[in-house]
């Protein structure tokens, strides 16, 4: 049971055999974590995901994300490890406009934007056109990270 929570949690669809999104939550200074079904409620996992506030990513040819734990690895539950990066993490966003997305890091005297080199054979319109996850992606300029969010998650049936 979850009593009480500290600082972000995740809502995305990382989880690969649970079909819809999934929720990740856990106490900051206890090992508790919890990994739900957003569609039933169900437990799925007490895993620890490497960072009690993973930041979700579409990386890869897959509708289902991957994920940047505190490390700054970029993982797919259940599928590994995916990359590395450096530095804080300033914003996640499709700016590149293959529908999938980059992560912009500053290290000492660069602006790195990090891009994944694995192929997509899917075609989508650029993320920026969905006119929430625009304007969540620009709010990240306030100094806040939360990655943006579309008004759909993105399926087979959403390609435009």
């Amino acid at each position: 049971m979850i009593t009480h929570i500290h600082s972000q949690g995740l809502l995305a669809d990382i989880d690969p055999t649970n079909p819809g999104m999934e929720f990740y939550g856990g106490e900051k200074f206890l090992p508790d974590r919890w990994l739900y079904s957003a569609t039933d409620g169900k437990l799925l996992s007490r895993d620890d995901l490497g960072t009690l506030a993973p930041n979700p990513i579409y990386w890869d040819d897959s509708y289902v994300k991957a994920y940047l734990t505190k490390e700054g690895d970029i993982v797919k539950y259940k599928g590994g490890k995916l990359g590395k990066i450096e530095g804080k993490v300033i914003a996640i966003a499709d700016i590149l406009g293959d529908w999938r997305e980059e992560i912009i890091t500053p290290v000492p005297c660069e602006l790195r934007i990090y891009t994944t080199t694995i192929p997509a054979t899917r075609r989508h319109a650029w993320l920026m056109e969905d006119p929430i996850y625009r304007n969540d992606a620009s709010h990240v300029s306030m100094g806040y990270l939360y990655p943006p969010q579309l008004t759909k998650p993105m399926t087979a049936e959403t390609k435009r």
